[in-house]
């Protein structure tokens, strides 16, 4: 939830349930922390503190917070919302074979993104957990997130002058949402369109800017006292499922797609920032 001061140039962003794995817990424990809360100078676009339960956090410990707050809250609630927006009914494979085709792609990895929990053996083995951790508890955190849902986040629209992601997303889901009613009923079926918004536009953008953002996975503190398993786990997330898979043998881009709604939505987007639009996918496959 983003809450912006005008008269002060600051904007706080608040987690009011924050599940967390901290060490000195069991394996596959998620504490429920309350008020995670970072604030933002605006015009230097600097934190300013964070803390946690009114504990001020430092800057390594932050960057942790909110790499987890975004991977293991935020994002596995766009891969649910994503479910909303295929259809792999037979009609749909006549009348739309590209989608149903994105529709298969998009369930298959939302399906093998459990698979994640399972390899916790093969990360253990090769030394990236430590004996007290487990990726276990991401599966439980997952839970955690989708019980308190998506918080009404209405004010976000205020940091339209300050950032590029904010703009972009605001000037193009007006636009995408009315060019898929045009399509609804006839070329996707028993879709939703915010759901396709959310697991294409913005499911995209979440995987580009963790890749910009966290630069390298060794930022991460592993040995920090209370984030330390979280960054263990992040470590891993970030090295080895954020980026774009490589040898894909297919298209996954709008700026590639046939359907004239994707190539409608990729002018439309590149129109407003060239580099965001490129990155646009039509499916979750990463």
């Amino acid at each position: 939830q983003g809450r912006h001061k005008s008269n002060r140039d600051i904007a706080v962003f608040s987690w009011p349930n924050f599940p967390m794995v901290t060490k000195g817990e069991t394996a596959e424990n998620v504490v429920i922390a309350h008020d995670f809360r970072v604030e933002i100078c605006l015009k230097r676009k600097r934190v300013i503190r964070a803390t946690l339960e009114g504990e001020a956090l430092t800057m390594d410990q932050c960057v942790t917070a909110l790499q987890w707050a975004i991977m293991a809250l935020e994002h596995p609630r766009i891969h649910a919302l994503s479910n909303w927006a295929i259809n792999l009914t037979a009609e749909q494979k006549e009348t739309n074979p590209e989608h149903a085709w994105f529709s298969a792609v998009t369930a298959g990895y939302n399906y093998f993104g459990s698979g994640f929990c399972r390899a916790d053996p093969t990360f253990r083995f090769f030394g990236h957990l430590s004996p007290g951790n487990s990726v276990y508890s991401v599966g439980k955190t997952f839970g955690a997130a989708m019980e308190v849902g998506i918080c009404e986040h209405s004010a976000v629209v205020e940091l339209i002058a300050h950032s590029r992601l904010v703009r972009f997303i605001t000037r193009l889901r007006p636009f995408f949402l009315h060019q898929f009613a045009e399509y609804k009923h006839t070329d996707f079926k028993f879709c939703d369109g915010e759901a396709m918004f959310v697991g294409t536009v913005i499911h995209s953008l979440d995987h580009f800017l963790l890749v910009r953002n966290l630069k390298d996975p060794l930022w991460l503190d592993v040995e920090d006292e209370k984030f330390g398993y979280m960054a263990e786990i992040l470590r891993i997330a970030t090295a080895g499922f954020i980026d774009d898979l490589p040898f894909l043998f297919f298209n996954k881009r709008f700026k590639g797609a046939k359907h004239p709604f994707f190539r409608a939505v990729y002018k439309k987007a590149a129109s407003i920032d060239q580099e965001f639009a490129d990155q646009l996918d039509t499916c979750i496959a990463k």
